[in-house]
């Protein structure tokens, strides 16, 4: 497996876990959301589920014949996602990570995210069960041979987001809760892209930062992630663009690379406005870091860490929030004239 893909797994599971509150700042995405679909009745999820056929991430064939009435997550952006559409009351087990939505609260824990318990996933009774990158592989592959359908799915783009969504919908019999979903994601993105393309002048440079830290290397989303979709539609330039993956970038070509903008996240139940403040005095009291347009200047943001880390519906929120960013710090928000 990649380098990358293992880092991405490493941020994924150590930012997962953080509390519920999401209070609101200049910087936070505003109220969180999980654009929640009216819960459809069993009737209708059953008129719409169909049998389902497909490759999931890992290359195995499945085959789903009747409506899952049993579902364990094993991410919290499966959580999230399976709730947004409107099976969240088929939900029956999900990991210590799993924060969002407050419904969650209740339910079994089979393990923490990357040590599952094969365990308490098997007294869970599930006849579905969603995993994603970061899970044992050893207890998934011993999950498919009792004979318990797994499905596992690892989108990476803002496109692979939305079409998971319209792919759980159909493994859940929740179409049109995945159809509004789906919606609420790319209304978001058309929104930014229009207010974008609004803008004249040089895309600014954008850094986006996982950790609230000063290091001298740090791992960033480049080119094929879902954050890189999202600063490139909110009109910015990812200053990691043009590496594939999450690639490493030291501070003398962080530097180099002059950010007029950086975006990085706080921990949930954190004060958004709080923790900038802090961020901000420590880079402008940190050599190299000072240095940068984006320090010099303010342009420094911060959003909810799960909301952001997490690949699922509060996107359509964190896009929102790039775009406001990235449009503070362009030169002007007059169309260009033809």
């Amino acid at each position: 497996m990649r380098v990358w893909l293992h880092v991405l797994a490493f941020v994924f599971a150590l930012l997962a876990g953080a509390g519920c509150d999401r209070p609101v700042s200049r910087d936070a995405p505003g109220p969180a959301k999980a654009y929640r679909a009216s819960e459809p009745t069993s009737k209708t999820q059953a008129e719409e589920f169909r049998p389902f056929a497909g490759r999931d991430s890992l290359g195995v064939e499945v085959r789903i014949d009747r409506r899952p009435e049993r579902i364990v997550s094993l991410a919290p952006s499966h959580t999230e996602t399976l709730f947004a559409v409107g099976a969240g009351d088929r939900v029956v087990g999900i990991t210590e990570e799993c924060n969002y939505p407050p419904e969650v609260a209740s339910l079994d824990r089979v393990g923490p995210y990357t040590a599952i318990s094969a365990e308490k996933l098997v007294a869970a009774k599930p006849d579905l069960v969603l995993a994603a990158m970061g899970n044992p592989r050893a207890v998934i592959d011993q999950i498919r041979d009792l004979g318990i359908t797994v499905y596992a799915e690892d989108p990476s783009t803002y496109n692979d987001i939305i079409e998971w969504v319209r792919t759980l919908g159909g493994l859940t019999g929740c179409r049109q809760g995945a159809r509004e979903v789906c919606a609420a994601l790319e209304s978001a993105r058309e929104d930014v892209a229009a207010a974008s393309a609004a803008r004249k002048g040089p895309r600014p440079a954008v850094l986006f930062v996982v950790h609230l830290e000063t290091e001298n290397t740090l791992w960033l989303p480049g080119r094929g992630t879902y954050i890189d979709d999202m600063i490139r539609v909110a009109g910015g330039r990812n200053v990691a663009g043009d590496q594939n993956g999450w690639p490493a970038m030291g501070l003398e070509a962080l530097v180099a690379a002059k950010p007029e903008v950086i975006i990085g996240t706080h921990k949930t139940g954190e004060s958004a406005a709080t923790a900038r403040s802090e961020f901000l005095s420590r880079l402008r009291g940190t050599a190299g870091w000072r240095s940068m347009p984006a320090v010099r200047e303010g342009q420094v943001h911060l959003v909810d860490a799960d909301a952001c880390l997490r690949p699922g519906p509060r996107l359509a929120e964190i896009i929102r929030a790039f775009g406001r960013f990235i449009g503070q710090a362009s030169r002007s928000t007059e169309p260009v004239q033809p």
